[in-house]
């Protein structure tokens, strides 16, 4: 009886910690052996003596994933070429119990703006504003004064104002916009492009050096134009796209003789432009799309 007692705490907070692993953590599977990780954790616990179990596992994920960060930036440094968040067909994410609130923090371009905080930042960042836990409690999370706690917060917060200008697309624009692309490459139009581009429009694919691609981000209308017009549009020519949403948003998985070649995803600029392209080609990092 105590098991399903366990089992059923669990499994009400198993939808958040899912959410706080994958934001800290950019991989869906690093985020899965976390969760699987503080279960096992839970499970060997005595839930007698815990007056919080809520607080008590998200505490157990959020030190976890700390902890693999630090082994996770010095695997980084050893990446080969510009390295993406591992992209999440928005299905997988639903069942995570996301809402469409939430889904908004979950955007590659979100992502990597949390990967420019450090790992304290980040955690005080999405449990104070993203999950609405009170600062006494991040505090507790992370083992520091609750003083500490509000500038971990306003140091991050700072970051995200800074770049907020992004992505303020309406969804159904951003999947016309989408489609718009891949046709203007289906067809090769090269002029349709680059009315699309903004002038400081940045393209990064992420390989891990596993696959052929580019192992610097490209930046600017020229760079970019030039890519997609001489690369991609050969590259592409032969491939089925699937429109689907990635990551919350609207996004593209590129299929090959009916293996996933990679899966695109675009921020836009409030004008509605392109402000930068992920293309992800790693095929340990596509098997979610």
């Amino acid at each position: 009886m105590e098991s399903v007692r366990h089992q059923q705490l669990f499994e009400a907070s198993r939808p958040q910690l899912l959410g706080v692993a994958y934001r800290m953590l950019g991989s869906f599977t690093d985020a899965q052996d976390t969760v699987q990780e503080t279960y096992l954790k839970w499970h060997q616990a005595d839930i007698t003596q815990i007056t919080n179990p809520a607080g008590w596992l998200t505490t157990c994920c959020t030190r976890l994933c700390l902890d693999q960060l630090k082994s996770a930036q010095r695997n980084r440094m050893q990446y080969v070429g510009p390295w993406l968040p591992e992209p999440v067909r928005s299905s997988h994410l639903n069942q995570a119990g996301e809402s469409i609130t939430l889904a908004e923090t979950l955007s590659t371009a979100f992502l990597l703006l949390l990967e420019r905080m450090n790992p304290r930042e980040r955690a005080a960042y999405l449990l104070r504003e993203i999950f609405s836990h009170d600062y006494a409690d991040v505090a507790k999370i992370l083992d520091v004064s609750e003083a500490t706690c509000r500038q971990l917060v306003s140091r991050a917060r700072k970051h995200v104002q800074s770049a907020d200008k992004h992505h303020r697309v309406p969804t159904d624009k951003r999947q016309q916009y989408v489609q718009q692309f891949m046709q203007a490459i289906r067809k090769g139009d090269a002029s349709q492009l680059g009315a699309m581009l903004a002038k400081d429009v940045e393209l990064t694919t992420d390989s891990g050096g596993k696959v052929q691609a580019v192992t610097r981000i490209l930046q600017g209308q020229e760079q970019v134009l030039s890519f997609v017009h001489k690369g991609l549009m050969r590259f592409w020519e032969p491939c089925d796209f699937a429109f689907t949403d990635i990551n919350g948003q609207p996004g593209v998985v590129i299929c090959h003789q009916q293996a996933i070649h990679a899966s695109l995803s675009l921020c836009f600029n409030e004008q509605g432009l392109i402000h930068a392209i992920y293309i992800t080609r790693n095929p340990e990092k596509l098997m979610h799309v």
